[in-house]
């Protein structure tokens, strides 16, 4: 039976607010505003130098960070449902800290997600649609490789949430079309004319659910999975490997 939360907290399998985790509740894919307080002398003291309440605030704010480096430490390290006492105590904060930060975990999530998709932004560049297959088959592979490896955790927690969070499942499918796009995008010139199930196998090659299945289903590393995408997608196209 769900036990009650705190006011505005989403209600959760656990009635120990210490073992409550990180699935479910809203979406974790909407970024979030941040407060930064003001530091053009409102609230310094003489010569502009902070006074107790502006070192408190930045205090709240590393704490802040520090909750939010936490989940996505414990996520990438494996524990896929971290708990509200486990990441306090990996943040080296107080328990009670989480509530006073973020009204609830859901808010927690939303926070992390916000900074994961700050960490992933570099990697998504525009990738070249015309020109030689090798250098955009080249440009396309070591994008999405470090993609797939950067985000397959945080995508794997996402997963666990969807069955009870419509939000995060609707955001999950937009990133799955998303890089189907781009992955059609890249290659158009090699798809004009194949068969349309063509893009559906490279797509379900490439996605994140596809990285997921060789790195963990099939144990692969990294690189052996990167590799066998770059030698596959010839090969599903129609390409002859080069001499």
């Amino acid at each position: 039976m769900d036990s009650p939360g705190l006011p505005g907290e989403a209600r959760w399998i656990t009635g120990d607010p210490s073992e409550k985790s990180l699935t479910g509740g809203h979406d974790p894919w909407t970024p979030v505003a941040t407060s930064v307080p003001s530091m053009s002398g409102e609230g310094t003291g003489p010569g502009g130098t902070p006074t107790t309440t502006d070192r408190r605030v930045l205090r709240g704010q590393r704490n802040r960070a520090a909750l939010v480096d936490a989940v996505i430490d414990l996520i990438d390290e494996g524990e896929l449902t971290p708990t509200a006492a486990q990441i306090a105590e990996r943040a080296g904060v107080a328990l009670r800290s989480i509530y006073h930060h973020f009204d609830d975990l859901d808010g927690l999530t939303r926070a992390v997600a916000d900074e994961q998709l700050i960490r992933l932004a570099d990697v998504l560049q525009p990738l070249p649609t015309d020109g030689p297959f090798a250098p955009r088959l080249s440009a396309f592979v070591r994008q999405r490789a470090e993609l797939d490896e950067r985000g397959m955790a945080v995508y794997r927690a996402s997963l666990l949430a969807v069955p009870r969070n419509a939000a995060v499942a609707d955001r999950l499918a937009f990133t799955d079309r998303f890089l189907r796009e781009e992955l059609a995008q890249t290659f158009a010139i090699e798809l004009e004319g194949r068969a349309s199930w063509t893009l559906d196998a490279l797509d379900a090659l490439t996605s994140f659910p596809g990285w997921i299945r060789l790195r963990h289903g099939q144990g692969m590393s990294a690189r052996r999975a990167k590799d066998l995408i770059a030698g596959a997608i010839p090969t599903m196209l129609g390409i002859p490997a080069a001499p």
